[in-house]
């Protein structure tokens, strides 16, 4: 059995998504028997979590016929949490959430048999088996983990702001990134008070902005295994090579965007929409986003459609429509359009829906059309889309004009 740690403090209910985004991308790439499990998932989080997000992870890890157990820090490390809020008052305060200290709670979290786990950070893609990294032994070292200097764009400006670097306390070569680790459990368990060492010392010098990192790097840099940077690649460095590899991917920072034809983008949201997290909210959200600031981001939206669940799309629209929909969908020659002359949904026409669902996803730009097909038992966000959803309030009020023959009518 291989375990995997996720950490994650939620204080807005959206960051789950993210988590599980990085859980499914692990799941996709794991190559085992689909009979019996291989891979469980060691949850930690707090009392940010949501019922209805705690369902969605078990749904995940159901659907792959995986496990996951949760830990909930608030109840489980009462003491420590304390603890860490006296040393580091001011750490909720920045860019960083409570969170960024869960990862140190797993080796007391998880059962005394568990010698060995993996923890990844939520901004990651797993885009390779994960296998390949639990193999590798750590012998009687504390941890494995990848040297930031090699997987940085720029050195110079990453190190810039990094204490112990620039007061010679770690050789930046030895520096590693704390997103990616792979924890020796007995290590840390017969070594408490060690560990502790480390809070301490980062706790007396509130310069330092990498907290977690900083204390690992304190403890550990010179004592780790080294591991490859295919394992912690970071995306500004991916970007520069344009080309995507067997990697886990790090999305730090800001380096997640909107542009669809980024393929690193593209790439998370390929993983973000075969979610139980994406569904019709989400269209809402990217639509309210859109009218916010604007259409300059309405065209990458709308290629999001192209990578949905790895589905079919087929688009029902009324005549006067369809030219618009053809050029704003970025419709492919071997997509299906179903053109409606008189602008009604036919028995028909529901009956081929039903029949396709789950091959296809439709897009419909006919008045009735939500409503006729929730009454048929489909479900919106899953089986198909308003299509008008895609496309500011003021679209609804004109035509869209014609000139595109009629592929099919039902």
């Amino acid at each position: 059995m291989i375990h995997v740690c996720f950490a994650q403090y939620d204080g807005t209910g959206h960051y789950s998504k993210f988590t599980g985004t990085a859980m499914l991308s692990l799941f996709e790439n794991h190559f085992v028997s689909p009979s019996l499990p291989s891979i469980t998932i060691h949850l930690l989080h707090d009392n940010t979590l949501s019922d209805e997000n705690r369902d969605k992870f078990i749904y995940l890890a159901g659907k792959y016929n995986q496990l996951v157990n949760f830990y909930n820090v608030d109840e489980l490390c009462a003491d420590k949490i304390s603890e860490i809020k006296e040393l580091f008052p001011t750490a909720a305060k920045t860019r960083y959430s409570i969170g960024m200290f869960y990862r140190f709670f797993i080796p007391q979290l998880l059962p005394k048999e568990i010698k060995k786990a993996i923890y990844l950070d939520s901004d990651t893609i797993i885009h390779l088996d994960i296998s390949e990294m639990w193999k590798i032994d750590l012998a009687d070292k504390p941890l494995g983990a990848i040297n930031e200097v090699n997987i940085t764009s720029n050195p110079l400006q990453s190190f810039a702001d990094k204490f112990l670097v620039k007061n010679a306390l770690v050789d930046c070569a030895n520096y590693f990134n704390s997103g990616v680790l792979m924890m020796n459990l007995d290590y840390w368990r017969n070594n408490k008070e060690f560990v502790m060492t480390g809070f301490k010392f980062v706790s007396e010098h509130p310069e330092m902005t990498y907290i977690d990192q900083d204390i690992l790097n304190y403890l550990f840099s010179e004592n780790h295994v080294s591991l490859s940077v295919k394992f912690d690649t970071f995306i500004d460095k991916a970007r520069t090579t344009h080309e995507i590899r067997p990697a886990i991917y790090h999305y730090f920072g800001d380096t997640l965007q909107l542009n669809i034809d980024d393929p690193f983008n593209r790439l998370w949201m390929d993983y973000f929409t075969k979610t139980p997290w994406f569904g019709i909210d989400t269209i809402h959200n990217f639509k309210n986003y859109i009218l916010k600031f604007g259409g300059v981001f309405l065209e990458q939206m709308l290629k999001l459609s192209l990578i949905m669940s790895g589905k079919t799309r087929a688009f029902i629209v009324s005549t006067e429509h369809l030219e618009q929909v053809k050029k704003k969908f970025l419709v492919q020659n071997n997509e299906e359009f179903i053109v409606l002359k008189k602008n009604v949904m036919s028995q028909k026409l529901i009956d081929k829906i039903k029949a396709e669902r789950g091959k296809k996803v439709f897009f419909g730009f006919v008045s009735d059309f939500p409503e006729v097909l929730k009454k048929a038992g489909l479900i919106e966000g899953e089986d198909f889309f308003n299509g008008f959803l895609f496309f500011p309030d003021v679209w609804y009020q004109f035509s869209f004009g014609n000139g595109y023959r009629i592929i099919k009518e039902l």
